[in-house]
Parts: structure tokens; sequence; C-alpha cells
């Protein structure tokens, strides 16, 4: 039995019985998690941001997959200050595959965490 394609070509990416296995476009294209991973990439270099995910470990900045996005490399957790003086917020700055800077926050690990290009680039050895 041949399995069905997707419409980027590829078959559906390994899941749970929790999740599809793939995910869909705005034009509503069926992608593959390795695609849509692609797809979350470009938009962080034209539009300069994104809305990912900070791992439970607090070390990566992933995809709603789990596709790497960027190695953090700063951890903060604060006030998030005014009337929500209680809660706390987390706050990251991180390092794409390009070696571009980030920063962001969210509410904390394994959460939604909005990023944003830096200015700085990244200094090479």
């Amino acid at each position: 039995m041949t399995a069905e394609l997707l419409d980027c070509g590829h078959e559906v990416s390994p899941h749970t019985e929790h999740t599809t296995g793939y995910g869909v476009d705005k034009d509503g294209r069926k992608l593959c998690y390795d695609c849509c991973a692609r797809g979350d990439r470009e938009y962080m270099a034209r539009e300069g941001k994104i809305t990912a995910y900070l791992s439970d470990d607090g070390k990566r900045i992933t995809t709603w997959s789990g596709n790497p996005l960027m190695t953090v490399s700063r951890e903060s957790i604060g006030s998030a200050g005014g009337f929500a003086r209680s809660a706390k917020i987390t706050r990251v700055w991180a390092v794409d595959e390009q070696g571009n800077w980030w920063h962001g926050r969210g509410p904390g690990r394994g959460m939604y965490i909005r990023m944003r290009r830096s200015v700085a680039k990244r200094r090479t050895a």
C-alpha cells in the first residue's frame, strides 16, 4: 500500500494519536513538518519576527512540531510588571542557524514565545 502524499510532495510526518503529521498553510495546502519548518524559517528571514515555542529544557526555540529554529544563549525570568506584577515572564536571547541574534518573551518553558530579530549579528571567531 502506497502512502498518500501531501501537497508538498512528502508523506505525512511521524506523529502521535493527538497530532495529524502535517500542517496547513494559509492557502489550505497540507505540508509535512519539515516543509512547515522551512516556511517558518522563510517567514523569519522575511519578517524579522515569529511566534514559536521555548523548549521544556529552555535550550531551543522550536516550531510547534518541535523542529529547531534557534539556540537559546540566555534566559531570564522576572515580573511582568504593571497591573500583573505577580505574573512571571520569561525573556530569552537566541541565535538562529544563520548567526542572527533574536530576543523574545513569553510565559515560560514549554509555552509559546514571541521572538524578534535583533539588530546585532553574531560575531564569528
